[in-house]
C-alpha cells in the first residue's frame, strides 16, 4: 500500500518526482539496512515512456556515520551544561543554604515551643512548619532545575510553549542576577507562542544569553538600579 501511494504521487507530479525516498530493506539473513532510492522515467529514441529505472543506494554507512556524530554531539552539549552549572556552583551553595538554614531554624524553634507549650503553641507551630515546607519547596525548585539542565537525553524537537522554556532556566538565571544585583523583567505575549524545538538546546541557549547579559551589566558604567535584564 504505501509504494502503491508513493507511485500514485510520483505520477501525479509535473514531470514525475525525480525525489528520492528512504526505505528498509531486509537481507537473506533477515537483517533490516536503510536504503535510498531514486527513480526515473525510463524513455526510449523516440522519446516515448517505456518504463520506469531505479537506483537503490544502501546508505548503512552514513546512518552510522550521523549517529555516531549526534551521540558526539550530545556528549559536547552534556560537558557544556556541566561545565556551566560548574561555574554557578558557589550560587548555587548559596541558593540551597538559604533555605537549609531556614528549616534548621524553623525545626529549632519548633521544638522550644514543644518544650514549653501555651495556648499559643499549636498556631506557632503549624506557622513553622509551613515555612519548613515552603523552603524545603524551594530547595527541591533548585535542585530539580540542576538536574533538568544537566541531564543527559537523545536530541528530540517537540512543541513547547515559549512560557515554559523561560520558567524552567528562571531559577539558575536569578542566581546570576543576584550577585549582581540585577532586576529580571520577562514579558511575553498571552498566550504565549509555541516553539517546535530541542527544549535542553534552547535553554543552554536561553541561560548563556541571559549569564552573558548580565555580566555586561556588571561594570561601574551600569548603576544597579539600571541592570534590567
Amino acid at each position: 500500500d504505501e509504494y502503491s501511494r508513493r507511485q500514485a504521487r510520483r505520477l501525479a507530479a509535473p514531470g514525475g518526482s525525480r525525489e528520492g525516498f528512504e526505505t528498509e530493506f531486509v537481507r537473506r539473513n533477515g537483517d533490516r539496512f536503510p536504503v535510498m532510492i531514486y527513480e526515473a522515467p525510463l524513455v526510449d529514441g523516440d522519446g516515448r515512456q517505456t518504463g520506469w529505472m531505479s537506483a537503490i543506494v544502501d546508505i548503512s554507512v552514513q546512518r552510522k556515520v550521523e549517529d555516531l556524530s549526534r551521540q558526539q554531539q550530545e556528549r559536547l552539549q552534556a560537558s557544556a551544561r556541566l561545565a556551566t552549572v560548574g561555574e554557578m556552583a558557589s550560587l548555587l551553595s548559596h541558593e540551597l543554604n538559604q533555605p537549609l538554614s531556614a528549616i534548621a531554624s524553623f525545626a529549632t524553634g519548633s521544638l522550644n515551643l514543644v518544650e514549653s507549650p501555651d495556648e499559643h503553641t499549636p498556631a506557632m507551630v503549624r506557622q513553622a512548619l509551613e515555612r519548613i515546607a515552603e523552603q524545603a519547596e524551594r530547595a527541591g525548585r533548585v535542585i530539580k532545575s540542576v538536574h533538568d539542565f544537566v541531564r543527559r537525553r537523545e536530541q528530540a524537537r517537540e512543541p513547547v510553549r515559549a512560557d515554559v522554556l523561560f520558567e524552567s532556566v528562571m531559577p539558575l538565571v536569578r542566581l546570576q542576577a543576584r550577585k549582581s544585583g540585577a532586576r529580571i523583567d520577562v514579558e511575553l505575549p498571552d498566550p504565549p507562542p509555541r516553539v517546535m524545538c530541542d527544549r535542553t538546546m534552547v535553554e543552554q541557549v536561553l541561560l548563556n544569553l541571559t549569564r552573558n547579559g548580565i555580566q555586561a551589566m556588571e561594570t561601574e558604567a551600569t548603576p544597579v538600579s539600571a541592570r534590567v535584564l
